[in-house]
């Protein structure tokens, strides 16, 4: 029999930090009751098109967070459509809320990356009676996915590469400071679809092209080399889960700290951010690669670093791209500068021994043993004119790192000039810069 059909299109967000959607209302007279309902994914999923050396575990970190078993036949029925690589619409058959439909989406989007869904949106239409029964949902793509198939193709292909490239990494922690070196090395941070992304999310009018969109996305980190965080932050993870390291995209906020030209906000502010979280058997560790990106970082003549430099003339580039402050935090480190959505459950229990700085031997003490460190690095770097590294100051107290470390590292090397960073509230976590005036 026939029945009506109000249809609501709920778009969901391509962008995981960009929230928005549009709704029309229009009435049609359909056959609902034919649609065949979709199948359901059995999980655990692992994608067959990566190929690993290594025992992969699967994410559903988000998926495990829903609240309704309705949001995870979403969820399932939305990965056994995705993942087959279909274009078309699916159907299920059911009451589903357009909370929980989101939801779903969401968290799919966040276990899988891999399956580029987000870029291209979601569309819902809600089939119902007349007076307003829900007996069922179809989902489908908000635009043609044109080029997505080769860009899974792609994908699947280069994390496969980067995979067998880290088969020689037995040690788990060795093998992610491995995936997170090659990622930040491959990869810039998009400076212009931050902003643009930033507009869209201001202006509703205001649309991102494809382009802006997959930077957005581990495509963009890994085959484009060109991402924002949660473009690090889907790369890392995946890498990570590839690898046989339990690892998930974490979503909220984070100070904000560094301006266009490198310097520190008068007033910083809370921005959308994506990160990481990675679990070895000390614990349960977190990771910012997007704020470890140190490319496009140059020191001017006067000592001044800036990152994304209109013109670099004059200029010298940092030749360290990677840092490491954020690699390997406990849930207190991490939380310092960066605050988790509430919505969902974090793990907080690390040694800390899993620490890059630890593990590579980089923590001092003291001035002195400070100046020794500095010393054996020099040694092991050939850069005549910058000589740069990281170093991580424990118990040094409330110092004045402008007086103290000028004592501690003048004259290593020869070098006559010194810079150093921190992130705002982790003093202890240097970045240290030596060199010497061109002139």
């Amino acid at each position: 029999m026939n029945r009506i059909l109000r249809l609501t299109a709920v778009l969901l967000a391509a962008i995981c930090l960009l929230n928005g959607c549009a709704a029309t209302d229009m009435v049609l007279s359909v056959r609902c009751d034919l649609q065949q309902p979709a199948p359901l994914a059995d999980l655990p999923y692992l994608d067959s098109s990566i190929q690993s050396p290594f025992e992969p575990v699967t994410c559903t970190y988000y998926y495990d967070q829903l609240p309704t078993e309705a949001c995870r036949t979403v969820y399932r029925a939305a990965l056994e459509h995705f993942a087959a690589g279909r274009t078309d619409s699916f159907y299920l058959k059911g009451s589903y809320t357009a909370l929980e439909v989101s939801a779903a989406m969401q968290a799919l989007q966040y276990d899988q990356p891999q399956l580029l869904c987000a870029p291209f949106g979601q569309t819902c239409s809600y089939y119902t009676t007349s007076s307003g029964e829900v007996l069922g949902i179809e989902l489908s793509y908000s635009e043609p996915p044109k080029g997505q198939a080769k860009m899974r193709r792609q994908l699947c292909e280069r994390i496969t590469q980067i995979l067998e490239n880290a088969s020689i990494f037995a040690d788990p922690f060795e093998r992610e400071a491995y995936l997170y070196q090659t990622l930040l090395e491959q990869t810039v941070y998009d400076n212009t679809a931050a902003k643009n992304s930033l507009k869209a999310s201001q202006e509703p009018d205001y649309s991102l092209s494809l382009e802006d969109r997959m930077t957005h996305t581990l495509y963009g980190a890994l085959v484009n080399g060109r991402a924002v965080c949660d473009g690090y932050a889907s790369a890392f993870q995946l890498l990570c889960c590839y690898a046989g390291i339990p690892a998930a995209t974490i979503v909220g906020q984070a100070f904000d700290f560094m301006a266009a030209n490198g310097t520190a906000f008068a007033n910083g502010q809370d921005r959308n951010h994506a990160w990481n979280l990675v679990q070895l058997e000390s614990g349960s560790y977190y990771c910012d690669p997007t704020w470890d990106d140190n490319d496009f970082s140059w020191l001017t003549a006067d000592g001044q670093l800036v990152r994304f430099a209109e013109d670099p003339s004059g200029m010298r580039q940092i030749p360290l791209t990677a840092l490491h402050r954020y690699l390997n935090l406990t849930f207190d480190e991490m939380s310092q500068n960066h605050t988790p959505d509430p919505d969902f459950q974090y793990p907080m229990q690390a040694t800390g021994q899993d620490n890059y700085y630890r593990r590579r031997k980089l923590t001092v003490s003291s001035p002195a043993e400070l100046t020794n460190l500095a010393k054996r690095l020099c040694q092991e770097q050939n850069y005549p004119e910058l000589f740069c590294f990281e170093v991580l100051l424990v118990d040094w107290g409330s110092v004045n790192l402008s007086r103290v470390l000028p004592a501690a590292l003048g004259g290593v090397g020869g070098y006559h000039y010194l810079l150093y960073s921190n992130p705002p509230g982790a003093e202890d976590r240097l970045f240290v810069c030596l060199y010497n005036d061109e002139s």
